[in-house]
């Protein structure tokens, strides 16, 4: 129940209380029946005059005149009996029975406003915190954040303490904001808890397109801009011809004026270079820092340094870790004579098996016609006339001439390969209900397809593996005659170089740590940054994956105490860097405008008048009960 003005509406939770002002009646009844006379001893009977002026003074509506006790018993009750309606002023907020909350906890999020400021995440949970004070005992909130993934907080509930004890471990990672996670999870709660409305809580810097078609009503509330901000964006290195590492660095800002800072390139503690940065506007700057060619490999650490405030830190540091400079290391099947030859030319490769050479543990490239050789852990195969062991229920060959009608022309391994009137005398032919999406679901990708019967070539990416397969065998057909071949082959070697870190390298990003391959079936343990530690396991080809890094950082495998591998992770997001929040994200076809306006929470009235009531209490206390007999003159 509500009145008043549209400004201010007045409503009640609880309007049935109302029944209460029924006692009124029973309080004024006991004035009128009360009558209470004093006994005195009089000398004289001039006194019963008196007595008959009280006897007019008891008539029923004379008796209220001057009445104070009355009159603040009266104004008790009512106060009382309207608390006890709960009556609220209804604010700018939709009031629903069931409201999720998403909230965005990536890394912008922990942007200030200014020097000494608050956090974009401190005003959401503060704007959460508001809406849980001022909840009605029949309506239900549920908390979900999202950075690279969601998390549900909260299922739907009342209880404002679990409510404010999840809100208070809620708290910023250093990632890059996706929040089709978290709508997913929403529509997942949709589904078995209807409800009709969402509210979506960030500071604007997510993504402005999601495939996410949702049940029910969004509204975008975007919190204040946070202030002036610049950090690292991107990172690379590229090798020379002649060995050197050049690394590569852009530094952006937000859309305002940036005083000068510095950007250091630091090895093990020590400053190996220092550049000054000032951007424009609306600006960016790239730089690039030279390397002498090393023999050993690199852990290198970019750090800058604004001379002035500077909204987040976590842009402001950037890892990168170069492998040594040396060959290529390629195992190559006896009897393939060919990709041998090839291999053998080319400059900075070096091919096993060899004569008099100690083999390495694990090789950067393979060529095989056996999928299980050889057994040593490695990163980039070409398996040559090999069907996977995966997909051979999918797929027959059988002696027949045929040629490719269609192939990947942007794929690495088939770049500038020309495909065209190659003969090959083995035909794939696809079993009975299978298609293309038969060998998607098992993770391989159609490179080149034969005449209208199946794939000729095939990928599969791993963890940290990536595996061409030729169904066909080079020897069966007109490929090594073509000048094809020999492109194939260098496209292999460059895409395996890649593999290695030995010809480029990318900056790794936080989220989860970049696939590391080691012994197999090994514990090891993972340290991080902020006491961070996982326990881990690798598997039978011995890659560890899939271990979160929600913080910038470096982190160290370690076994027994020793550690094997180091990476380090960077923010490197040019989104949460330029702070620029959108003004509109499209959700499914529906198009939902940012809401920059906080709007009003219901204000709960019942406290206020509770408290009024009280203290009519003390001044009737205070008046007529504070000394035996009530207060006299």
């Amino acid at each position: 129940m509500k009145f008043g003005s549209p400004i201010l509406a007045v409503s009640f939770l609880a309007p049935l209380a109302a029944w209460l002002f029924a006692l009124i009646v029973p309080l004024i009844l006991l004035y009128f029946l009360k009558l209470r006379r004093d006994r005195l001893r009089v000398p004289s009977l001039v006194l019963w005059q008196q007595v008959i002026n009280d006897s007019r003074v008891n008539s029923p509506f004379q008796r209220f005149k001057r009445n104070l006790l009355l009159l603040l018993q009266l104004i008790l009750l009512i106060l009382l009996i309207l608390a006890a309606m709960q009556p609220f002023m209804r604010g700018d907020v939709d009031d629903v029975d069931r409201l999720p909350i998403l909230i965005d906890t990536s890394a912008s999020m922990a942007a200030l406003d200014g020097p000494d400021g608050t956090t974009r995440l401190e005003a959401a949970k503060d704007h959460v915190r508001e809406r849980i004070e001022q909840l009605h005992p029949n309506q239900e909130l549920a908390l979900i954040v999202f950075g690279r993934s969601a998390r549900l907080m909260t299922g739907f509930t009342s209880n404002k303490r679990v409510l404010l004890d999840a809100l208070d471990k809620v708290e910023t990672t250093d990632v890059a904001s996706n929040m089709t996670d978290g709508l997913r999870m929403a529509e997942a709660m949709w589904r078995s808890n209807g409800f009709e409305k969402a509210l979506l809580l960030t500071d604007g810097n997510v993504p402005t397109e999601t495939d996410v078609a949702l049940p029910f009503e969004l509204t975008f509330q975007r919190l204040a801009q946070a202030g002036r901000n610049i950090g690292i964006t991107a990172l690379n290195a590229r090798r020379s011809a002649d060995g050197r590492w050049n690394v590569f660095v852009n530094v952006q800002g937000t859309n305002h004026e940036h005083p000068p800072a510095k950007l250091q390139l630091i090895r093990d503690g020590e400053i190996l270079a220092e550049e000054g940065v000032a951007l424009s506007p609306a600006g960016n700057q790239r730089l690039v820092f030279p390397l002498p060619a090393e023999s050993a490999d690199m852990s290198l650490s970019l750090r800058l340094r604004p001379q002035r405030f500077d909204a987040m830190a976590s842009d402001n540091v950037a890892f990168l870790e170069l492998n040594a400079s040396r060959d290529l290391r390629v195992w190559v099947a006896p009897g393939l004579d060919g990709y041998r030859d090839a291999l053998q030319a080319m400059a900075g490769v070096t091919v096993y098996p060899r004569a008099n050479s100690t083999e390495p543990t694990s090789y950067d490239l393979v060529v095989s016609d056996d999928e299980s050789q050889p057994a040593k852990p490695w990163r980039t195969a070409l398996f040559v006339g090999v069907v996977p062991n995966e997909v051979a229920s999918l797929v027959t060959l059988r002696s027949a001439t045929t040629t490719i009608v269609d192939w990947d022309r942007t794929t690495p391994l088939l770049e500038h390969v020309e495909l065209t009137d190659l003969l090959v005398l083995d035909q794939p032919v696809l079993n009975p209900g299978v298609t293309q999406s038969s060998f998607e679901d098992k993770h391989y990708e159609y490179l080149a397809q034969a005449s209208q019967t199946g794939p000729l070539i095939l990928r599969k990416r791993g963890d940290a593996t990536t595996a061409w397969y030729l169904l066909f065998h080079s020897d069966r057909s007109t490929l090594p005659y073509r000048l094809g071949f020999p492109i194939l082959v260098a496209n292999t070697v460059r895409v395996a170089m890649l593999q290695a870190g030995l010809l480029e390298v990318a900056g790794d990003t936080t989220g989860v740590l970049p696939a590391v391959t080691l012994e197999p079936t090994t514990e090891y343990t993972v340290t991080g940054p902020e006491e961070f530690t996982r326990d881990i396991k690798t598997d039978q080809a011995g890659v560890v994956s899939g271990v979160a890094t929600p913080r910038v950082g470096a982190y160290a495998v370690r076994r027994g105490g020793k550690v094997e591998h180091r990476v380090g992770v960077s923010l490197l997001d040019q989104r949460e860097s330029s702070l620029e929040p959108a003004q509109r994200i499209n959700v499914g076809e529906l198009a939902v405008d940012a809401q920059t306006q906080t709007p009003r929470t219901n204000a709960v009235l019942w406290p206020i008048l509770a408290m009024i009531a009280l203290a009519v209490l003390l001044c009737e206390w205070w008046y007529f009960q504070r000394r035996p007999g009530g207060w006299t003159r």
